[in-house]
């Protein structure tokens, strides 16, 4: 069974996942702190990745034939790929913060927690309104998807090209929030 944008289940997820640890790869290997707006939004990302992924799997076997794997890779690939990304940014992180820098930031936090929170909401919402449990068929999810994937993109392309300090943090903010309240949704 496809999900939205026609990929198979999960995939949007983990490109989600993986772009936003990318970003943060990125931004430490320019030597830079990054946001803990940055931080919260990957943790719940991964959170909810992961926690979807085992809730696929109930534990009776499979009706049908098995659905493929995030992205057409082998089963356990972009878990492999988020703990190597995760294992090269601790080490960086090591390398480059003092304590003192981990101070959070509140407001933008908060922002990314209010966006989960609407995705749960949302979530919540179209199942009790009889919507199918299956929502990755609806125009409007293939529509999200291509907002956040391009919402992650963008957040990549500013890490990518070292503009971290001359895109304001709120637009950065408003960037990871889509990919936290995609996954709150799914």
């Amino acid at each position: 069974m496809l999900k939205p944008l026609g990929l198979p289940p999960g995939s949007v997820r983990a490109l989600l996942l993986l772009g936003l640890v990318a970003r943060t790869v990125l931004d430490l290997k320019d030597g830079l702190v990054p946001d803990p707006w940055l931080w919260v939004a990957t943790l719940m990302c991964g959170a909810a990745y992961f926690a979807a992924r085992a809730a696929g799997g109930s534990g009776a076997p499979p009706i049908g034939p098995r659905p493929r794997p995030p992205l057409g890779l082998p089963a356990g690939t972009v878990r492999l790929l988020l703990l190597a990304g995760a294992g090269y940014a601790l080490v960086l992180l090591y390398d480059r913060v003092a304590p003192d820098d981990l101070a959070p930031h509140r407001a933008p936090v908060l922002w990314l927690l209010g966006a989960f929170a609407l995705g749960v909401v949302v979530r919540l919402l179209a199942r009790r309104l009889g919507r199918p449990r299956d929502l990755g068929t609806h125009w409007g999810w293939h529509l999200q998807a291509l907002a956040v994937l391009i919402s992650v993109g963008g957040l990549v392309a500013i890490g990518a090209t070292g503009r971290q300090n001359d895109v304001a943090d709120w637009i950065q903010v408003l960037l990871a929030a889509g990919p936290v309240y995609y996954l709150a949704t799914r």
